[in-house]
């Protein structure tokens, strides 16, 4: 139940994040530009997720993916590895599952840490696009 209202509050997050924000008179006029980050939803870690679940937040990602797309608004894939313990990059471990509406035109991270911010150029990507308003699932 708690993932539930979690992936609820995402898609929350997701729509009020490409609603035009009010301006306050102390308030910089700089409109928000958000990005969607699909972290992690890989098939290696599914196995620790719940069966009954899955189907429930699959949905909730592809309707974030979705809204998204319908704005025109970027999409970037996060993918976790670790040179030792893996999953190996390119194998079916690493992918996400094909029932994730993620393209190969969204832009693709890999990261060896927990963060995405960690030894990535996320945060680089992140500055020189102008995205300033993240929702992740």
């Amino acid at each position: 139940m708690k993932k539930l209202v979690w992936l609820f509050l995402m898609v929350f997050i997701a729509q009020t994040a490409m609603a035009e924000s009010p301006q306050s008179h102390n308030q910089k006029n700089e409109r928000m530009s958000p990005v969607l980050l699909v972290i992690d939803v890989q098939n290696e870690h599914l196995q620790f997720m719940s069966e009954k679940e899955k189907p429930i937040a699959f949905r909730m990602i592809n309707g974030c993916i979705w809204l998204f797309r319908q704005k025109g608004l970027p999409i970037i894939r996060i993918y976790h590895t670790h040179p030792q313990w893996g999953p190996k990059i390119d194998s079916e471990a690493f992918e996400f599952p094909s029932s994730i509406m993620v393209t190969d035109d969204d832009l693709k991270i890999v990261k060896n840490f927990p963060s995405a911010f960690k030894k990535t150029k996320l945060d680089s990507i992140l500055k020189e696009k102008g995205y300033n308003t993240i929702s992740a699932n």
